[in-house]
């Protein structure tokens, strides 16, 4: 019976685990009563969910969860396309029926029954979190303990899953080549855009994808640092956070890590891997950034799922036109604390060559005709100039102009950068080659602004 109702369920795509774990409550319901599935009734059920709430305090979700099971290992012994009934009625004198119904099993009655202590970090947790992360890669160093390069990994690890929203199994399969440039946002580099291959799949389907934009100015450096400098110690092929043999790095052992910190800090402990998803979505909000595009980022099909790992404070609520074309994280403006607005360094990159390129024309002659076409004469110098040359100044008309001719936006001749001014840029690595007497430090995470 259980090895033909595994393979019901491999024919429904359905996970191994999912599968194991069904099994494994089948058999230990099998245990609790002592009797055949022919013989199964209503009253075995009560008894053993009765017990499982009483002695073992189980959670209201898993105790449904593990009733669904049960059902749908009798909904199989049923079915008369299986022919059970037919045989256990021949040989045995009885047959399996349905002992799981509305009446006797918990009923699914809210969309969220997720642990109230379940909640987001503050931002000064999270910053005293990442610190403690980083502390412990000195500290294991200063030691002369070989577990320096795990526990930086690991404090990696952690930035990356708050940065990108990531969940635990989306960061852990993580790849070094999972990362692309996005030409709207060029101050990233070749970090700019993260797309992730193990999101949370469907029922019977196989892990969705998304592409999610970066927009904290801090992780592009900590993932840089982290593949530059540190990945090739591990040298593992593409994976982003291997383990020193070589394999996936084990989440079993990134979550003790994470306690571990965790109740150093005495921390709540409602806080888990999870509550880095949940403070990215929260912060973003917080920071007045468009609810559809964080709905986006998180990969979720609709903005209630989204709404779930809402956890705003008082104080911090944002305003309700804040979010209409806002731009991310510290671009959306000074946070309401009374500090003066930040110096911001504003520059621009003028496309006009790349834009003819791309259209096939490659002399500044072949665009004067088109422009006087649309009422602009300018001299074949004043076209070489607009052409090869980054203008002061451009009346809208030429943009408009421009624009027409190419069947572009504005954006696409003018890319405009920003930053917060004094930041120093840093040098571009030299390569791959890691010195190993050289003190490899974390790049700290910027959650609470100076």
């Amino acid at each position: 019976m259980l090895s033909g109702w595994r393979r019901q369920q491999l024919a429904r795509n359905l996970a191994l685990a999912t599968i194991e774990s069904r099994e494994r409550l089948v058999r230990r319901f099998l245990g609790f009563t002592n009797e055949m599935p022919w013989h199964w009734t209503v009253q075995h059920v009560d008894e053993f969910f009765g017990d499982l709430r009483a002695e073992h305090s189980l959670r209201q979700s898993t105790v449904r969860a593990y009733q669904n099971a049960l059902r749908l290992f009798c909904a199989y012994l049923i079915e008369p396309g299986y022919g059970w009934d037919r045989v256990c009625e021949q040989h045995f004198g009885s047959h399996p029926t349905q002992v799981c119904f509305e009446w006797n099993t918990a009923a699914h009655t809210q969309d969220n029954e997720q642990d109230p202590r379940k909640r987001a970090f503050t931002r000064r947790e999270l910053q005293a979190f990442f610190d403690r992360a980083d502390a412990e890669v000195t500290r294991t160093r200063s030691l002369g303990r070989k577990g320096w390069l795990p526990a930086m990994r690991d404090a990696v690890l952690f930035k990356t899953a708050y940065a990108w929203g990531l969940r635990r199994n989306e960061v852990v399969h993580l790849q070094s080549v999972d990362f692309a440039r996005n030409p709207h946002a060029r101050e990233f580099g070749r970090y700019g855009l993260l797309h992730v291959s193990y999101g949370k799949a469907n029922a019977g389907s196989a892990p969705k994808r998304r592409s999610v934009l970066t927009v904290f100015d801090w992780s592009s450096e900590v993932i840089g640092h982290w593949i530059d400098q540190g990945l090739p110690l591990l040298e593992n092929g593409l994976d982003l956070f291997p383990s020193e043999r070589g394999t996936l790095v084990s989440t079993v052992a990134l979550s003790a890590r994470f306690r571990r910190y965790r109740d150093e800090l005495g921390q709540d402990k409602g806080l888990d891997m999870h509550s880095f998803r949940r403070s990215y979505i929260t912060h973003l909000i917080e920071d007045g950034t468009d609810a559809l595009f964080v709905q986006q980022q998180a990969g979720h099909e609709h903005a209630s799922t989204t709404a779930l790992s809402l956890h705003l404070r008082l104080g911090r609520l944002p305003h309700q036109d804040a979010a209409r074309g806002a731009r991310l994280d510290d671009r959306a403006g000074p946070e309401p604390t009374g500090r003066q607005p930040m110096k911001r360094d504003v520059d621009y990159t003028w496309r006009l060559a790349e834009v003819m390129a791309r259209a096939g024309k490659h002399n500044s002659t072949d665009l004067a005709p088109l422009l006087r076409e649309r009422g602009i004469d300018l001299s074949a110098s004043q076209v070489y100039r607009v052409v090869t040359q980054r203008p002061e100044r451009v009346s809208l008309k030429l943009l408009a102009a421009l624009a027409d001719i190419f069947s572009c936006g504005v954006e696409d001749l003018v890319t405009v950068t920003a930053a917060n001014a004094g930041r120093k840029p840093k040098a571009a690595a030299a390569g791959n080659v890691v010195a190993l007497s050289e003190a490899i430090k974390p790049v700290p995470a910027r959650i609470v602004r100076d």
